[in-house]
């Protein structure tokens, strides 16, 4: 008996110590999501996102009704914002920049996602309270998704998309031209 007490003692301390000493947290937002073509809005979906904290790491999980439009996930490690996980791959952090709403500063941290596979670079520009604002094709040189949550991160996607520092790639970057021949 004392043994069987003590094996359940046992289980539930390390149990609670297990628990309490992962400092996991979870807050979920629910938005809509912007599929474009050609800058055009083909298709809007709700979306619900739900970043969770694990110790140093802050994953951003996106799911909607629709699969196809979003259910993906990023990771980042909270002290350093220098590497975004997507898809399994290393995004580095390419640049940064600052936008100022009403006397309030948001750090917008563009991301480039780069595979050796055809058209499918992209940059992601990212917020730490957001997550994943707006999504570009470099390969289309296009808007590619929006994900609004409140008047807030729809402000920022403005202030982003019309930004003419270089920071947001333009529709108006031509295609590289084709190689000379000969």
């Amino acid at each position: 008996m004392k043994t069987q007490n003590y094996l359940i003692w046992t289980t539930i301390s390390f149990l609670t110590f297990i628990l309490s000493s992962c400092q996991y947290s979870t807050e979920c937002l629910t938005g809509y999501f912007s599929r474009y073509v050609r800058h055009e809005i083909y298709n809007v979906d709700t979306v619900k996102l739900c970043i969770s904290k694990n110790e140093d790491t802050l994953k951003y999980s996106y799911s909607s009704s629709n699969e196809e439009n979003m259910d993906i996930s990023f990771s980042i490690v909270d002290s350093t914002d220098s590497i975004l996980a997507i898809y399994g791959h290393d995004c580095p952090l390419i640049a940064q920049k600052t936008f100022d709403i009403e006397g309030s500063g948001f750090l917008i941290n563009k991301y480039l996602y780069d595979t050796d596979a055809i058209d499918e670079e992209t940059s992601y520009y990212f917020n730490k309270e957001y997550g994943l604002l707006i999504s570009y094709s470099l390969a289309w040189h296009c808007l590619d998704r929006t994900l609004e949550f409140d008047s807030m991160t729809k402000k920022l996607i403005d202030l982003i998309i019309s930004d003419t520092s270089g920071f947001y790639m333009s529709k108006h970057i031509p295609p590289p031209p084709p190689p000379e021949i000969g």
